[in-house]
């Protein structure tokens, strides 16, 4: 019974499918192009799909109710790139597109490569948006998600402006940081020259002069991987634009992780700089592999906010405007077709490197230093004023919430001991033992005994704290 459903469905599905086509074919033969025949094909679409359904009754229901997102799926992805396929390997302008195309082969392919002066700057151009972007954004999301993952005044208010950038149109994103940039009367600019400084050219090709002073490197940094002011204002209006969404989803994931590891860790002694790279990191690869891959998706299709900034500049122009510019502007459809396939497959490369486990097992091991600086930056504040030893008391946690930590039952009111000290709560109904030591931002001087970072490993099962000798009778 089981082996018979399948020869039923795909015969049925087939004849659907012709019959379908078919149809369709008849009514754009018949009718004018135009929203009537649009229309038509919908109806005759949506009739011959519910006479599907009842062909096929409730044992291959989810085969049916799939069938509407697969052809919608066919219509706009794989039919557009079969034609762009299609186009590549002709010979079609503006000239000959309603005549015979010749068939040229693989000369759309060579052409790119040897006669477009544009193509290679701006491939490196859209990799090094790619590259640099999702390590700003990464940075300084995971960042402010850190920041806001304990008890801050005003947090719901605090988020909810750090993801206003979001929210915001690409164009209109563009169209802001044009009038914050601008040489003369820019924001940026005007605070410069209150603080007695020189404003800088920021929309515009000049070179940064301290990249530039580098010796050796800097020429050439300038001229093959535009380091230049008008590239720079390209990441900064980009990373702050996306980074809230970084810190969105790393939020969301932070609060989402178990608590009981944390515990075990403050048991065993771990630092928070040990707890951040053995437990918050390896818990948080899945996510930020997926994270990393939307937005270095998203990167590649960057497009509004550049033309607003800079328009169809040369020195800034990335892949998709150069795809614009070649494709609609001179009408070179065929070469606009090979430039969209090469941007697609550099897409699946990504794609396909993130499977591969880059995203998901070797990040935490490959992008440490980066985080670690940017992230140490940004507390610089919280690190002095709890140093002060005004902040000691309230903790600082690399991992879950605190609301999640007060909640849980190792957690005790009773301050927070350094590692190895033992301490007895003061509630008379509590039983009597050792407090977990609560890891602070700023953590205080190591005992000898201290471990490597590197030798730790977070075991659950250990009783005992690193100085040793803890045990559950008071």
């Amino acid at each position: 019974m089981g082996t018979q459903r399948p020869a039923r469905l795909i015969p049925t599905l087939c004849l659907w499918a012709a019959v379908l086509a078919g149809a369709w074919g008849i009514i754009w033969r018949l009718l004018p192009t135009g929203p009537g025949a649009v229309l038509l094909c919908g109806v005759t679409f949506v009739g011959l799909y519910v006479a599907l359904m009842v062909r096929l009754g409730d044992a291959h229901l989810s085969y049916t109710l799939l069938l509407p997102a697969m052809v919608l799926l066919l219509g706009v992805t794989v039919i557009p790139i079969a034609f762009l396929a299609y186009l590549a390997f002709f010979r079609v302008t503006i000239l000959n597109f309603r005549g015979r195309w010749p068939f040229v082969g693989l000369e759309n392919f060579l052409s790119v490569f040897r006669d477009d002066p544009q193509f290679l700057p701006t491939l490196v151009r859209t990799l090094e948006l790619l590259v640099l972007g999702l390590l700003l954004q990464f940075a300084l999301g995971l960042g402010m998600a850190l920041w806001l993952n304990r008890r801050v005044r005003f947090e719901s208010l605090l988020a909810t402006l750090i993801l206003l950038p979001m929210m915001t149109n690409s164009i209109v994103v563009g169209m802001l940081w044009k009038h914050l940039l601008n040489f003369y009367n820019g924001l940026f600019n005007l605070l410069l020259n209150l603080l007695g400084l020189e404003g800088i050219p920021w929309l515009t090709p000049a070179p940064i002069e301290w990249v530039q002073s580098l010796p050796a490197l800097g020429p050439w940094l300038v001229e093959h991987l535009n380091a230049n002011y008008a590239f720079l204002s390209i990441l900064i209006t980009n990373t702050w634009q996306w980074m809230p969404f970084m810190f969105l989803l790393l939020r969301a994931a932070l609060r989402s992780l178990p608590v009981e590891p944390y515990e075990a860790a403050r048991i065993d002694g771990a630092g928070p700089w040990q707890t951040f790279w053995f437990l918050t990191l390896p818990l948080l690869k899945g996510v930020i592999g997926v994270v990393l891959l939307v937005r270095a998706i998203d990167i590649l299709k960057t497009f509004g906010m550049i033309w607003a900034l800079f328009g169809n500049a040369t020195i800034t122009r990335v892949m998709p405007i150069h795809i614009y510019t070649v494709g609609i502007q001179t009408q070179d459809y065929s070469q606009g077709a090979v430039l969209s396939l090469i941007l697609a497959a550099v897409s699946v490369l990504v794609y396909w490197a993130f499977q591969q486990g880059f995203g998901r097992r070797a990040l935490a091991r490959v992008c440490p230093c980066a985080i670690s600086c940017v992230v140490a930056a940004s507390r610089l504040p919280w690190v002095l004023w709890s140093w002060s030893g005004s902040g000691r008391s309230s903790g600082w946690s690399w991992g879950p919430s605190s609301r999640a930590r007060a909640s849980s039952p190792t957690n005790s009111s009773s301050g927070s001991p350094r590692p190895g000290r033992t301490t007895t709560p003061s509630s008379p109904g509590m039983p009597s033992g050792p407090t977990p030591p609560t890891v602070s931002w700023w953590p205080s001087p190591p005992p000898s005994s201290r471990w490597r970072p590197r030798s730790w490993r977070p075991t659950p099962s250990r009783a005992t704290g690193p100085a040793g000798g803890c045990s559950n009778s008071g």
